[in-house]
């Protein structure tokens, strides 16, 4: 009797929802319990006839903001290399030069995501200029390592230089 009660308790405990508060921002379950959770997961798949029911049908904003991190889903397709979704967002409308939460985080737009990290392709870079991204944009935010303000040609340089290489050598 003990042993099944053990076994009720750990699978009861085991079927709780992850915490929001412990999520990184590269996470979709941050849009779970708000209005674009449908459109998050599409984004996620890269379904874009999905992403366009969405935006223009249900009309959820394409500029909708997670609740943690005030990103949009551009910034968190750029960020998780979803070059399908990317693409169709900047379709539809998406501000590839919107920023996270300043308060409490970096202040980042799409554009500096993409420069500063090496899971983004230089094709979503390309895009997200070509939609009207600006790459002179700084991050607005707060810096807590003290570097000073962050620019995409300065996330870029280094072992991610080749970014910028590839984007003029390649016609979308």
């Amino acid at each position: 009797m003990k042993h099944l009660l053990f076994l009720v308790l750990f699978v009861c405990s085991s079927c709780t929802e992850p915490n929001v508060n412990d999520m990184l921002g590269d996470d979709f379950r941050l849009y779970k319990y708000t209005p674009a959770w449908s459109l998050a997961k599409a984004v996620e798949d890269e379904d874009t006839t999905e992403i366009s029911k969405q935006v223009l049908q249900m009309h959820i904003s394409v500029d909708y903001r997670d609740p943690k991190y005030k990103q949009t889903l551009l910034m968190l397709a750029t960020s998780t290399n979803k070059i399908e979704s990317v693409k169709k967002l900047l379709e539809l409308g998406a501000d590839p030069n919107a920023h996270d939460d300043s308060t409490k985080y970096f202040g980042q737009s799409a554009v500096l995501l993409a420069c500063r990290f090496t899971r983004p392709s230089s094709k979503i870079l390309a895009l997200l200029l070509k939609y009207g991204g600006d790459p002179n944009l700084i991050a607005c935010g707060v810096q807590e390592n003290g570097l000073g303000e962050i620019v995409p040609i300065s996330g870029s340089s280094g072992i991610w230089s080749d970014k910028i290489d590839k984007i003029k050598k390649k016609p979308l």
